[in-house]
């Protein structure tokens, strides 16, 4: 397989072909041949991929035969990647074999080819151009018709939900009117926030999050805690429309600073996010490109919303970093985030979220997987922040002790609906027990 594939596909067939003879069935023996090779070779390289999951280690502790861990756990992760390139080659031999007859050594005179009609129409070129136009739109929408249909099949096949839901993403307007009036002094004001996903299997949707209202005043830091699957995290994602597919959101408002989100078009949305709205992820590993310095990512937002000079925002991401606690800036900015520690990772997820100076700063659990000394470290960082800048920090955590030492306000979740809230004077009484 190796030795076919290291050869180009179509010199590979011609080379099949001399041997075979012209002829439009040769033809199709020697691409067939040739382009066989190619899925053997993917399927190997997916499944190596796939058998050092933890899932497979986890099927074999459970006492799983080999066969089973094949059909029943690699494959359905193998097979969408596999089903994608088998279209894709169908296309490629469409192409190949016109090619190989308009070259005059696959389809003969007799035959019906697309290639031969180029090769055909190629006689007359210089007079008109028209013969040629049939069999070329024939060829493009055979092969755009492949492609798409290669692209159904993974979305079919695929375990994960796929697209086709209108709003994805966006935070739809509901017409009924909040329940609560909206804080005319808070800088955030969420009123009936409703999360739903399309429940697996059926034509029903499932409410994740149901009638959220939210108030977070300016320079205030309100925890948002909860059991894990509560809600939390995909509160915090829907203030900044990204949902991920294919959940929808609906709310009867949702104001920043006096501006109303809900229903605003994409391109507005965007320039909100980054800007007026910052977030730290939990796990910044994950949030960080590994293939750009941590230097080009924080300063992108700065190009992008602000925009910086690439020398102007190397220097405010040399503060930022300085400001956020990382030794030695003007070195590491060139670094990657592979050669980062976790802790310090997460202060490059601080800087970023604090780049375009936000009103608003949303915390997703940023001590996830971090030592207890970092952990406090990169909460009184955050603390910090709020109190010098005045920055307004949505804290979403399970530690009742960070609560007590950060929170001005706490909402309890449950279930996907907020079963509970308490001021400042009820975290110091919170406080007092840690």
């Amino acid at each position: 397989v190796e030795a076919i594939v290291a050869v180009p596909a179509v010199v590979m067939a011609m080379a099949i072909i001399t041997g075979l003879g012209t002829g439009l069935t040769n033809a199709m023996l020697a691409i067939g041949l040739v382009y066989s090779m190619i899925i053997p070779r993917l399927t190997r390289a997916e499944v190596f991929a796939a058998r050092e999951e933890l899932y497979v280690d986890g099927a074999r502790a459970s006492g799983a035969s080999n066969l089973r861990i094949m059909w029943s756990h690699v494959l359905p992760n193998v097979a969408p990647p596999l089903i994608v390139q088998t279209t894709l080659l169908f296309a490629q031999a469409v192409l190949a074999e016109a090619a190989l007859s308009f070259l005059g050594i696959g389809a003969s005179a007799d035959q019906a080819s697309w290639g031969r009609m180029l090769r055909d129409a190629e006689i007359s070129l210089d007079r008109t151009i028209w013969p040629a136009i049939p069999p070329g739109i024939a060829i493009f929408l055979t092969v755009v018709a492949f492609n798409v249909f290669g692209d159904g099949l993974r979305d079919a096949f695929s375990r994960e939900a796929r697209g086709g839901r209108v709003g994805v993403g966006d935070v739809e307007p509901i017409t009924a009117g909040p329940t609560t009036p909206a804080d005319p002094d808070a800088l955030l004001s969420l009123r009936d926030l409703t999360v739903r996903f399309p429940r697996p299997g059926g034509n029903e949707d499932i409410d994740v999050v149901r009638n959220v209202d939210l108030d977070i005043g300016p320079g205030e830091v309100v925890a948002l805690v909860g059991e894990s699957g509560s809600g939390k995290s995909i509160t915090a994602l829907s203030l900044m429309g990204l949902v991920p597919d294919p959940g929808l959101a609906s709310a009867s408002s949702i104001t920043l600073d006096g501006r109303e989100l809900v229903g605003l078009h994409f391109d507005e949305l965007r320039r909100i996010r980054g800007k007026e709205i910052g977030i730290i992820f939990q796990e910044p590993s994950a949030a960080l490109n590994p293939a750009y310095t941590v230097g080009r990512q924080v300063a992108e937002p700065l190009r992008v919303h602000l925009g910086m000079s690439k020398q102007q925002a190397r220097e405010r991401v040399i503060e930022l970093f300085r400001e956020v606690g990382i030794p030695d800036p003007e070195k590491r900015i060139d670094a990657f985030p592979h050669q980062f520690s976790g802790g310090m990772a997460q202060r490059v997820m601080i800087a970023m979220a604090l780049s375009c100076e936000p009103k608003l700063l949303i915390a997703d659990e940023p001590t996830t997987a971090l030592d207890v000394t970092v952990q406090g470290q990169v909460l009184d960082l955050i603390g910090d922040l709020a109190r010098d800048r005045g920055v307004s920090v949505l804290l979403i955590t399970h530690d009742l002790g960070v609560v007590a030492d950060l929170a001005d306000k706490v909402s309890v979740m449950y279930a996907g609906e907020i079963v509970e809230s308490r001021s400042e004077e009820h975290t110091s009484e919170l406080q007092s027990q840690f």
